[in-house]
């Protein structure tokens, strides 16, 4: 059996879409993925509130978690994680919401993946988004940002 290995499509950027599996499994992560779903990340932070919450609970059940971005909640992370892991958790929730079908595997998948892919730069450029202050509890559903 033949493979043929080619170069990404030279498509620009914006009419360019990275499907989830782009992102998993024993593939090249091309540069021009990593920073298509960059851009959509950033895109989406416009959109979107990012808290920092102190012993962060799930709002339905009480249970403890790294963060939570539910349709119509603010993103929220929790206060008592380390930077780099805060980071990663962000990088996790914007997972769950550009691509809202894929499995949970399969999200820290590409998590895991966008973590070793992304530079510095775009590491430095998402952690801004992530508030210095912590709130004691999960603002209510309605807060939007800025």
């Amino acid at each position: 059996m033949f493979v043929c290995y080619t170069e990404p499509s030279r498509v620009p950027l914006k009419m360019k879409k990275v499907r989830v599996w782009n992102l998993v499994g024993d593939r090249v992560v091309w540069p021009e993925d990593r920073d298509e779903v960059f851009g959509r990340f950033l895109r989406r932070l416009k959109t979107v509130r990012v808290c920092l919450v102190n012993n962060l609970k799930d709002p339905r059940d009480g249970e403890p978690l790294d963060g939570f971005g539910l349709r119509g909640w603010p993103l929220c992370i929790n206060a008592t994680l380390s930077k780099s892991e805060r980071l990663k958790t962000l990088i996790h929730e914007l997972s769950h919401l550009l691509f809202p079908d894929a499995e949970e595997e399969t999200i820290r998948e590409v998590e895991r993946v966008l973590w070793k892919k992304f530079t510095k730069k775009q590491r430095a450029t998402l952690e801004t988004y992530i508030p210095k202050r912590a709130l004691q509890k999960v603002p209510s559903r309605a807060t939007r940002q800025r």
